[in-house]
């Protein structure tokens, strides 16, 4: 009998250190330093264009007139920082439902939506990766791959046509996903100027 309990807790202790090895590998695979080479990469966004609210977890873009969620969808905007789990998803769809769920269920969200591929495609910062983006302005960004709302319909080959629509890859920047089984993610974006 004592055999068999010391047999159950090697066990669960093994199971435990794969788990905890397993969170590790994703967590890095998706958050990591950052790295941006402004010397020899000229910036693609200018710092001074966006305005960040940090009331409300958005930020301005003076040079498009679009307002974004600083936050993943999924993550909150608590004192300056977005905190939670941003949500992930498997299919466009779901993501799209998703949305409009999050939508109905917060009233000061309403007007926003899935950004267009030039829209998601304006927020890239290509002297940067790891991820490709202003951290000092979109806080907690993962290296992942974000959803446009751009229907893919040409089939063109750095497009996936598995996924329906197309995408940018935050890791590096590029429109372009090498694993279609990564996990996609969510950035809501509104127009204010009409």
């Amino acid at each position: 009998m004592h055999f068999n309990n010391n047999k159950k807790a090697v066990k669960k202790t093994k199971t435990l250190i794969l788990l905890t090895a397993l969170c590790y590998l994703l967590n890095n695979q998706l958050v990591s330093a950052q790295e941006c080479k402004t010397s020899s990469i000229a910036s693609s966004n200018d710092p001074q264009q966006f305005v960040i609210n940090s009331q409300t977890g958005t930020v301005i873009d003076a040079r498009t007139g679009l307002e974004w969620a600083i936050c993943s969808l999924g993550q909150t905007w608590q004192s300056g920082n977005c905190v939670g789990v941003p949500e992930h998803f498997s299919d466009y769809t779901t993501a799209l439902s998703s949305v409009t769920t999050f939508k109905i269920n917060n009233a000061q969200w309403q007007g926003y939506r899935l950004p267009n591929i030039k829209e998601l495609g304006s927020i890239v910062e290509h002297s940067c990766n790891e991820p490709a983006i202003n951290l000092n302005t979109f806080t907690g960004t993962l290296n992942a791959v974000y959803y446009s709302s751009t229907p893919d319909n040409q089939g063109n080959l750095h497009f996936s046509p598995i996924l329906g629509v197309k995408i940018i890859d935050f890791t590096n920047g590029t429109e372009f996903v090498p694993d279609v089984s990564k996990f996609r993610y969510v950035r809501l974006v509104r127009s204010i100027n009409n």
